[in-house]
């Protein structure tokens, strides 16, 4: 879960996402994420943001992005 909240409201590739959680590659970080959660680092990403921005809550604070 925490690297779902990293992926979502973090604008960090998902290379140093994979390194921070111990990874030695973002290939195999996304085939191990893949198979806990069903898609991919990415696609997760985009998931959520879309989530997000559909309940009306926009960007994180925090998340390097500005509000909308």
């Amino acid at each position: 879960m925490e690297a779902e909240r990293f992926l979502a409201h973090g604008d960090q590739p998902v290379s140093r996402i994979a390194a921070q959680f111990g990874f030695t590659s973002a290939t195999n970080y996304s085939k191990f994420f893949h198979q806990l959660i069903g898609q991919s680092p990415i696609s997760s990403r985009a998931t959520v943001r879309r989530r997000s921005s559909e309940d009306g809550r926009g960007d994180m604070p925090g998340s390097g992005r500005p509000r909308r």
